[in-house]
């Protein structure tokens, strides 16, 4: 999917249950942290939990959605990728334990010159 620098860019990631074992809510977590970038590396940070990072809706157990703001996307070009960091609970003292996810999301951000004069 082609997306322009300028555009504001909604996602939804949905919590899939593939094998026995796996996590089946994202209440589960303490934490959940988003790095949207690109192959340029500007990065846009998402939280549910932190008040300085772009705001990361959690709208169901198993559905986080977020809107990657234009004045981000204009220093974005190349592929999107998502870096979701989860933090869970150890049972051993106040330690956390964390689980990095890395999503490729097949969205392209290019630059065109018109898109400047909008």
């Amino acid at each position: 999917m082609i997306k322009y620098q300028g555009d504001d860019i909604e996602f939804n990631i949905e919590l899939e249950k593939i094998y026995k074992g796996d996590v089946e809510s994202f209440n589960n977590f303490v934490r959940i942290v988003l790095y949207a970038y690109t192959d340029e590396c500007f990065v846009a940070k998402f939280s549910s939990q932190y008040n300085f990072y772009n705001k990361l809706n959690i709208i169901s157990p198993t559905l986080i959605t977020g809107v990657i703001k234009s004045l981000d996307t204009m220093k974005m070009r190349g592929n999107l990728f998502f870096d979701i960091m989860f933090e869970s609970e150890s049972h051993i003292g106040d330690l956390l334990e964390n689980s990095i996810k890395r999503i490729n999301t097949g969205i392209q951000i290019i630059n065109t010159p018109i898109k400047n004069e909008i």
